[in-house]
């Protein structure tokens, strides 16, 4: 019987790799998991699994000694590693998002942050409702704060838009499976909750390029494409699973995708 830990920085709310753990151990395998960086248990294969934008170096240091970890060679997916960030003299002139430079609002990091006592940073860590990131017509209707602050980005607002929907791409993948589609809603702000229309698309080789160049085993890319214009908007490794009961069999598909590691 193989062995897989999943390694997490605390409990959390119920995530897609929860899914995933649950169709594995039906499948006969034994999982683990293990919260903190002490005391790992030999294992088969390992997952980091933790839901921050940038892994603690704590955690870094632990799995050097692992022989296999799975997105171990992904520490950092803040937006401003790979994003398209605007810069107060860009030329550009159109519609601006501000979002956060790590995911989800900033709420992760800043909760690990109260978490951490003795660690904690002399400022608090700017956060935004990742359900309404604010839109401006044009950067010159960006307010100065937002510039100066390092947790805060402005990137240029380009969402696809056909009649009344917005339309975001999204690739899901766990090693060799995957699949890809694109979501369009009312909101300008596109979440999988609040779509109107999830349908398939077939996936550029650019994209699938960037996995491969950020070395990410699992895990979820947002883009927008325009023509044959593609941009990347969200890399996501700890995926939510609040509308998870409509994609069942995709997860299922996609859980297949850990006998490439074993």
């Amino acid at each position: 019987m193989k062995k897989i830990t999943v390694i997490r920085s605390a409990r959390s709310s119920y995530q897609v790799i929860d899914l995933y753990c649950n169709i594995w151990s039906s499948w006969g395998f034994e999982v683990i998991n293990h919260i903190g960086c002490r005391d790992i248990p030999e294992s088969d294969l390992y997952i980091l699994h933790i839901d921050l934008s940038v892994i603690p170096s704590d955690f870094c240091e632990a799995i050097k000694s692992l022989p296999r970890v799975l997105n171990g060679d992904i520490l950092d997916i803040r937006k401003k590693r790979f994003g398209l960030i605007l810069k107060p003299e860009s030329p550009y002139t159109g519609p601006v998002l501000v979002k956060t430079n790590c995911n989800y609002g900033g709420f992760p990091e800043a909760a690990y942050a109260r978490s951490q006592n003795s660690n904690c940073p002399d400022r608090a860590i700017r956060t935004l409702n990742p359900f309404s990131y604010p839109i401006f017509k044009s950067k010159l209707d960006v307010p100065s704060e937002v510039w100066s602050c390092p947790d805060l980005i402005v990137q240029p607002f380009l969402n696809t838009k056909e009649k009344n929907l917005y339309f975001v791409n999204y690739y899901d993948f766990f090693g060799a499976k995957e699949f890809s589609g694109r979501i369009g809603s009312r909101n300008p702000i596109v979440k999988f909750s609040n779509s109107q229309i999830d349908e398939p698309v077939k996936l550029p080789k650019l994209v699938r390029h960037w996995r491969k160049k950020l070395k990410i085993d699992y895990g979820r890319i947002d883009y927008i494409q325009q023509g044959e214009n593609i941009f990347l908007l969200d890399v996501n490794k700890t995926e939510g699973a609040g509308d998870i009961a409509n994609y069942m069999d995709d997860y299922k598909f996609l859980a297949e995708g850990i006998y490439d590691f074993l």
